[in-house]
Formats: C-alpha cells, sequence, structure tokens
C-alpha cells in the first residue's frame, strides 16, 4: 500500500499537475423546450380510444394457449405406431428415428403452435397434455404423426383494466408528439420574426431556462445529443434555431456567454489530489517492480517468481478482445519477437508480458481467407482510383477543364461497394 502523503508532497503534487484541476469550459445558455412529457397533462385521451388502442392491440395483450413441437409424420399409421411403440420401450428416442427418416431436427420443428395451427386430432391430444414429450400417433394435416411436445405455454391473458393507464399513457405520448409537431411552425416564425426565447412560453407547455454546459453536464436536456452538438456549436449571436429531439420533442438555444477553464485551488481539489498522488506512486512502484523482475524473465527464468496474478493468454490476434490485456498491450504484443519481455502501462495497470510463442498467418483459415479477400478488394479499388486520378490529370492538363475529384472517388466508391485503403 502507497503511505499517505505529507502537505508538502500534496504541495508539490498540486503544483506540477495544476492543469489537471481546472473546471471545464462552460457555455452559458439559454434554452426554449418543448417537450412532449410535460404536454400528457394537457391533451385529452377519451375512454373510447384507450377501449380501441385495447382492441387493436389485442394479441399483444391476450395470448392463445400455445405448444411448442416437433412433428414427424409418417407413410402409415401402422408405421407411426411402431415408431411409438419403439419410444416407449426405450428401443430407440424419438430423436433417433427422426434421423433414421433422414431427417434433421430442424426439419420437424414447428416452433409454438396454438389449436388454430394443427389439426382437430391433433389439438385435442397436444392441447390435453400438460408435460413436454412424444405423443400419438395421430392424424395430421399431413398424415398419421408422431408429436413430441418440447414445452407448455399457457394462456396469458391481460384484461383491459389492467393495461388501461398503459394505454393512456401511450395514446397522450402519442398525441403530445403530434401537439408539438404541429406547433413547430408557428414557434420557427416567432423566432424569425425576431421573438427572445424568453417570450415564447406563451405557448402552453414549453419551458424557457438557463444551463451552465460543459462536457459533464447532468441536466435532462443535456442527455439529447442533438442538444449537446447545438450547444458545443453555438455563437454569442447566432440565430436561435428550432431544432428536433429523438423523442419528439423540439428546443431553441441561446449562447449568453462563454466562461473559459480556471484553476481550482488546493483546497477546494480535496480527497481527489490524495486519490490521485496515490495513484501516481502506485504505478510508479508497479513499474519498478516490474523492470526489476524483467532481467530474470529475459534470461529464461520463471514467471512464478512473480508473486502477482499470472495469466497464459492463447490465440490472440490484432482484433482480439482480452480481459486482462487492454487493446494497448495487444498492439505491443505484435511488435515484440519471440522470447521478448514488455513492460505494459494501460490506465494505472502495469502488465508484464513475455511472448511465448508465434503462430504464422494462415491464409487457408475461414476467417483469414475473408479478410484476404477484403484487402484484395480494397487494393483493386484503390488501384481502380489512382488509374482514374491519372486519367482525369491528363484531361484536366489537356483540356483545362476541372473536374471534383471527390465526387468522382464517393460515386466509384459506392459502385466499388467498399470503403479506400488507408495507409
Amino acid at each position: 500500500p502507497v503511505a499517505e502523503p505529507t502537505k508538502a508532497e500534496l504541495e508539490t503534487f498540486y503544483t506540477a499537475n495544476k492543469f489537471n484541476y481546472m473546471t471545464p469550459q462552460t457555455r452559458e445558455i439559454t434554452y426554449a423546450w418543448l417537450n412532449p412529457a410535460d404536454l400528457l397533462d394537457i391533451v385529452d385521451i377519451d375512454e373510447i380510444q384507450i377501449r380501441d388502442s385495447y382492441g387493436l392491440q389485442f394479441d399483444r395483450f391476450n395470448r392463445a394457449e400455445q405448444r411448442a413441437i416437433d412433428r414427424l409424420v409418417f407413410p402409415s399409421m401402422a408405421e407411426a405406431q411402431a415408431a411409438r411403440d419403439r419410444v416407449d420401450t426405450s428401443e430407440a428416442t424419438f430423436a433417433e428415428i427422426v434421423s433414421e427418416r433422414g431427417l434433421s431436427e430442424a426439419d420437424i420443428n414447428l416452433g409454438e403452435v396454438s389449436r388454430d395451427n394443427v389439426s382437430a386430432a391433433a389439438a385435442n391430444l397436444l392441447f390435453n397434455q400438460t408435460k413436454v414429450g412424444v405423443v400419438g400417433p395421430v392424424d395430421s394435416l399431413l398424415g398419421p404423426a408422431l408429436f413430441r411436445i418440447n414445452a407448455v405455454i399457457e394462456a396469458d391473458n391481460t384484461p383491459f383494466d389492467e393495461v388501461r393507464d398503459e394505454l393512456r399513457t401511450e395514446l397522450a405520448g402519442e398525441s403530445a408528439r403530434r401537439l408539438v409537431a404541429d406547433l413547430v411552425d408557428e414557434i420557427a416564425d416567432e423566432l424569425a420574426a425576431g421573438v427572445e426565447l424568453e417570450e415564447l412560453t406563451k405557448f402552453e407547455g414549453l419551458q424557457v431556462a438557463k444551463i451552465k454546459f460543459h462536457l459533464n453536464s447532468d441536466h435532462p436536456i443535456a442527455g439529447y445529443g442533438a442538444f449537446r452538438a447545438a450547444a458545443n456549436a453555438a455563437q454569442v449571436g447566432d440565430f436561435s434555431e428550432i431544432l428536433d429531439l429523438s423523442d419528439g420533442g423540439v428546443f431553441a438555444l441561446r449562447l449568453d456567454n462563454i466562461v473559459e477553464p480556471t484553476q481550482i485551488i488546493q483546497t477546494d481539489v480535496g480527497l481527489k489530489l490524495v486519490e490521485d498522488f496515490k495513484a501516481v506512486r502506485m504505478k510508479e512502484a508497479l513499474l519498478e517492480l516490474a523492470e526489476r523482475f524483467r532481467p530474470g524473465l529475459e534470461s529464461g527464468g520463471n514467471l512464478d517468481i512473480v508473486n502477482v496474478d499470472l495469466s497464459t493468454v492463447t490465440n490472440i490476434n490484432r482484433t482480439s478482445f482480452i480481459e486482462v490485456l487492454p487493446s494497448e498491450a495487444i498492439s505491443k504484443v505484435f511488435e515484440m519477437n519471440l522470447g521478448d519481455v514488455s513492460v505494459i502501462e494501460s490506465d494505472g495497470t502495469v502488465i508484464l508480458v513475455r511472448l511465448i510463442d508465434i503462430a504464422d498467418f494462415d491464409p487457408d483459415r475461414e476467417n483469414n481467407v475473408l479478410t484476404l479477400k477484403r484487402v484484395k478488394q480494397q487494393i483493386d479499388a484503390q488501384i481502380s482510383l489512382d488509374i482514374l486520378n491519372y486519367y482525369t490529370d491528363a484531361l484536366e492538363t489537356e483540356s483545362g477543364v476541372l473536374l471534383n475529384r471527390n465526387i468522382i472517388n464517393q460515386v466509384n466508391l459506392q459502385m466499388a461497394g467498399v470503403t479506400p485503403a488507408t495507409y
């Protein structure tokens, strides 16, 4: 464990890392927000609408009794009965009989069925059974058959009264979103006429407020990607434009001021300064320990001499996700030679790695075949673009006509169905 830092050590650490302790740039913004959720109590939803919605979604709230089944059809009832006898006497399993018929499990699987999906005789047999297993033989829609019941699914009926409030909320949400959409043009006209955001409160349900927006803002409106993008792009004096939100709401904003980052004094940093100090000292201690063990490992020493968690990871490729190895470590591994030992630091974790085996690239493996095919497509596409560029250069030189190279490249790439290789 790292010892508690002294006051002098904290002061030195703070001075050396003071730029880590800054307030974020803050954008002081005024916004107008019309949120469908704020209009739910305003819209009028009557009982008839709610009942109609329930009727239109009857299957959502009412599921008939079902059975998950397999069906094996036979040429005759006698053959079906003979197969059932073999199952009952344990001479053969149902799966073995299926295989004998040259069929697979997928060939006989009917999934989840209700009474209406099978013959009347089969329905009576299947739906009088409450346990899984083989039943029949019985006449099916395709002839004599054995059925295997894989699951019994009871009926699930939800009465209207239990979902009334849920349906009312859904209908109110839809109505509120339509109400917002109906008001967008009117709000946009107000803004175009020079009306300030503060004057938009005349629209029922529309809220106008201020936010000190920064990278870590947790205000509800800051949770929308569209708002964050607009807030970061806004400039003082910009026209306030009505913009859409992902849930059907709309907003407009005005950037009032930008407050640049300022230094946080040491006493206000508080416990975080101690935690950061300890983290740095711990990393330094781990790096020192790893470097102490490196020479022994390089000379062939056993990793068991290191009294820390050890893992052996095999079959690593450049795109592997390994929980104990961050991506930086995997990249480093592919720069190492057989037997090399490396000390890798990532996010405060120190990893001591020895490369014990290298497997050559196998061009015949399925995944590698696909990779090579994609690389070839990219190279072919790039060569085609290079040839086209040389040709257009010659045309431009000869005729004096300038062609838009970017558009030509985009069209050709879309036709090729690939993206250009990057180097």
